[in-house]
Parts: structure tokens; C-alpha cells; sequence
């Protein structure tokens, strides 16, 4: 998983190839997809940094690479928007109506960074968004959060609980067989 700061642009390509020096121009002028993405949020500070507000800064797994795709995160402002019943991306204006939700499914996964993400799905418009969490609580608060808007708003998406996708042991080893 790349963040939107790793792996930073070349200037020059193998093959004796040199890019003029529009390319750093250019590269300045393209903003957000360029500037460092870190978990810190620029909206409000709050006391508690697992407050969920509805309108939340998270980080929107997408893909990325024109001839090696790959998975980034991309810094959002999510709204949960209650009364036009829909879930939107505030900078990109990408927008999931809550009506066609048909699965909502926070995943720990223990050997991936960050740990936490959230699998929300629209089968109708082909939509699947990742949305990834800087903590346990924070996410769990943000599905319930989630999940009363739906139910409030008579949605028939199914919202999981926690699914553990991986685990350090596995129930095969814990058991013990005696030999006798």
C-alpha cells in the first residue's frame, strides 16, 4: 500500500531520456496528489481523537498508476449526509447513495498498515470504497455512526460487525492432542 507522498516523482527515465523542466512545473501544479499525506486532520481539533462528527477526514484506498496499477491512499473529507441520504467524498465529490449500500464491513487486519479499514459496497453503480481508519475505535465509532443513519433512513445495506481477516495463531494450533 503506497501513500500518496511515497515514492516520490523522477525527473529522468532509463535510457539516457532527460524530462524538460516543465515536468517539476507540472508536477507542482497537479496540488493535492503531490503534497505529503499524513494521518494529522486539518478540519477542527478536537480533545478526542476518536470523535466521530459525521464529516470526518479519512484516508480512500484508490487505485493508481498508468502502466503498473497500484493501491494509495487518498486524504478525504467523508460526509455522512443523513438528509439527502447518501455518503460523499467532499474534495472529489464521488457519492454512494445509502439506499444502494449493500454491505458495510469494517476488517482488522492485523498484518496490513493501517490495520483498519472499512468496506462499504454498491453493487447498483458498481461502487466499492476502502476506507481506512487510524484506529480501532475510531472506525467501530464511525460504522455505528453509519449504521443508525442507515437504519433512520430505512436503508436495507447489511452492516457487519468487526471481521478479523488475520490472526497471529490459529485454533488448530491451540489445540492439544493427547497421546497415550
Amino acid at each position: 500500500m503506497k501513500y500518496e507522498d511515497e515514492g516520490g516523482a523522477s525527473t529522468s527515465f532509463s535510457g539516457g531520456y532527460h524530462l524538460s523542466d516543465a515536468l517539476p512545473r507540472l508536477l507542482k501544479s497537479v496540488g493535492q496528489w503531490t503534497q505529503p499525506s499524513k494521518w494529522v486532520e486539518t478540519g477542527p481539533k478536537s480533545n478526542n481523537d476518536n470523535e466521530i462528527t459525521g464529516r470526518d477526514w479519512l484516508h480512500v484506498e484508490e487505485v493508481a498508476g498508468f502502466f503498473f496499477s497500484a493501491s494509495r491512499l487518498r486524504r478525504e473529507c467523508i460526509v455522512v449526509d443523513q438528509p439527502q441520504h447518501r455518503l460523499w467524498c467532499q474534495q472529489s465529490n464521488e457519492t454512494m447513495q445509502l439506499g444502494h449500500i449493500s454491505f458495510v464491513i469494517p476488517i482488522e487486519d492485523a498484518n496490513a498498515h493501517p490495520s483498519w479499514k472499512v468496506l462499504v459496497q454498491d453493487p447498483k453503480h458498481y461502487q466499492e470504497w476502502t476506507i481506512h481508519f487510524p484506529g480501532k475505535v475510531k472506525m467501530l465509532r464511525w460504522v455505528d455512526l453509519l449504521r443508525q443513519v442507515m437504519h433512520s433512513t430505512h436503508c436495507s445495506g447489511v452492516v457487519r460487525d468487526c471481521v478479523l481477516l488475520s490472526s497471529t495463531s490459529s485454533p488448530i494450533n491451540n489445540t492439544m492432542l493427547s497421546i497415550e
